[in-house]
């Protein structure tokens, strides 16, 4: 199946001056350039300015300043390669317009960047290849005494966001605007048009409102390129207006749900609407506090059809660096309804989010050589019972009034991109705890990095749970959690102007889909554990002229 986007509408395209690992390990993304500095920053770099709570992070070195003040011009192009592999399973996320799909893929980018003191015009296009093999079933195809399952599933997840597991059976080759851009630039802020992924908040790693794991929208933007300073402190900003598009692909839950006899349980979403999409990101960094930075993030989006209800979600963070002791500190705390605000936090019963974390870079013996330690636990599962389930029927319909994180009753494409959740990349009702230990110097990484993903606790819980405590099947099968346990080593290095990254991961993903199909509890599942190993190379050549 090829689906190509069509370049209209801009000049455009974009280059990142650098590359660096951003949330997924072994990849060289084109969206951020963030890490590096931010860490440049813990390091004690007095010359590195900002919150890093509005992506990108707009880098200024000295050559950059030079040249601004000279009004000379700045040409750049890069070269780039990225090739994945899945052996079992459609993983991934937090990798841009990479596919969630089994087997061999490709992405490659040609790309030119020119610059100004006013205007910026970057042009990278991205062409993706995967070959999408399907292997063996996921589920076995004789099993069909699952009950109400299927039926349960889109009546608390399928109808309510565009988000297939995998994308069909066919090879997918897709060319995209990728990271691009053209912009104006004045008195600190920036104006233009733009397909870059963008990224708000303080996390590394999911991000509530606005992160890297969709390919990036068409929007349009405003936003500072530099902290805007004010008698009380600096702000940072960025407001986008910008469409998302649909995946096309019919959920492969669809044809077994047929097979059991309930094909009128799916609710197939409108075709031909777009959905369009207002959000904006204000971090504040008040004066008298040095590295302290605070804000928050809003997204709304709906049908051109005005008359349907618009979805929204919203957070607050904050950040605090410590560069004399090489740490940070963050966090980000939101809601899936609406915008979030301080009065919020102090309601009962609020489908809240949030995201915590932490890093503490240990200096070496040889200068500029780091020991980076880092975790971050992201919580997006409903915090009680009474928001999943309609308590007058709870074997009935979920609760009309709340819905998991990035779902939507009025929205059927829910809060996602080409099929890809916009926010964090655990997905909808998911918690996941990150463990990542390395070696940093300059932009040259080796590691490890641990992960557990409790995947939608709130489907389980809706599909389970009847009331009643205690084990087996009468108080709602406890055992069937769906948990995916992953650890990765990835590298990274830099050779002049080329880049090389990589990484090798194991995943254990247990109770696939919710199922416990065999095996007593606490012991393995022969039908629904799996494995998979993802590898990954990553290379790019860039070049300044």
């Amino acid at each position: 199946m090829v689906r190509t986007i069509q370049l209209t509408g801009m000049l455009v395209l974009c280059l990142a001056i650098h590359t660096i690992v951003h949330a997924q390990q072994g990849l060289l993304q084109q969206t951020q350039i963030q890490d590096y500095y931010r860490r440049l920053q813990l390091a004690g770099d007095s010359s590195i300015k900002g919150s890093f709570n509005v992506q990108p992070y707009q880098a200024r070195s000295k050559q950059d300043l030079f040249r601004q003040k000279k009004d000379t011009f700045l040409f750049q192009s890069v070269v780039g390669i990225t090739i994945q592999n899945n052996s079992a399973l459609p993983y991934g996320y937090n990798d841009e317009n990479l596919y969630p799909a089994i087997g061999l893929q490709q992405r490659v980018t040609v790309g030119a960047r020119f610059e100004t003191k006013d205007l910026l015009i970057q042009i990278q296009p991205e062409w993706v290849n995967a070959a999408n093999t399907t292997g063996k079933p996921l589920l076995p195809p004789a099993m069909n005494n699952l009950g109400n399952y299927y039926a349960r599933y889109f009546a608390m997840l399928g109808n309510r966001i565009d988000m297939p597991l995998y994308f069909g059976e066919q090879k997918l080759s897709t060319v995209y605007a990728g990271q691009s851009a053209v912009k104006y630039k004045f008195a600190g802020f920036a104006a233009g048009v733009s397909t870059e992924n963008v990224w708000w908040g303080p996390a590394r790693y999911n991000a509530l409102i606005m992160g890297n794991n969709a390919p990036g929208f068409l929007h349009a933007t405003l936003n500072t390129t530099t902290p805007f300073s004010t008698p009380i402190g600096e702000f940072e900003a960025q407001l986008v207006l910008g469409e998302m598009e649909a995946s096309g692909i019919t959920p492969p839950e669809f044809e077994r749900m047929s097979q059991l006899g309930c094909p009128q349980c799916y609710e197939a979403p409108p075709t031909g609407k777009k959905r369009r999409m207002t959000g904006f990101v204000l971090s504040y960094s008040p004066k008298g506090i040095q590295n302290l930075s605070m804000g928050m993030a809003y997204a709304s989006y709906r049908y051109g059809d005005t008359s349907l209800r618009a979805s929204s979600l919203g957070s607050l963070f904050f950040r605090y660096a410590m560069p004399k002791d090489h740490a940070e500190i963050y966090a980000e705390y939101g809601r899936s309804d609406r915008m979030m605000s301080p009065f919020a936090i102090f309601q009962d019963s609020v489908p809240y989010g949030y995201t915590i974390g932490f890093r503490k870079m240990v200096p070496t013996k040889r200068k500029g050589d780091f020991i980076s330690i880092s975790a971050e636990i992201s919580h997006l599962g409903l915090p009680k019972a009474k928001l999943i389930l309609d308590r007058n029927n709870p074997f009935g319909p979920p609760n009309a009034n709340s819905y998991s994180w990035y779902t939507s009753a009025s929205i059927r494409h829910g809060y996602t991109h080409f099929g890809q959740v916009m926010g964090a990349g655990i997905g909808p009702g998911s918690n996941s705890q990150t463990l990542n230990i390395a070696w940093v110097s300059g932009h040259n990484q080796l590691g490890i990095q641990l992960q557990r993903v409790m995947r939608n606790t709130d489907f389980y819980y809706y599909n389970y749970f009847n009331g009643t405590t205690g084990a087996g099947t009468s108080s709602g099968e406890t055992r069937a959690f769906w948990v995916d346990i992953s650890a990765s080593l990835f590298a990274q290095w830099q050779f002049k102007q080329l880049m090389i990254a990589g990484s090798i991961d194991h995943l254990s993903s247990i109770n696939y889909k919710w199922l416990k199909l065999d095996g007593d509890f606490g012991s393995p599942s022969t039908l629904s554990d799996k494995k998979n190993f993802q590898i990954r190379l990553s290379m790019r050549y860039d070049i300044a002229w």
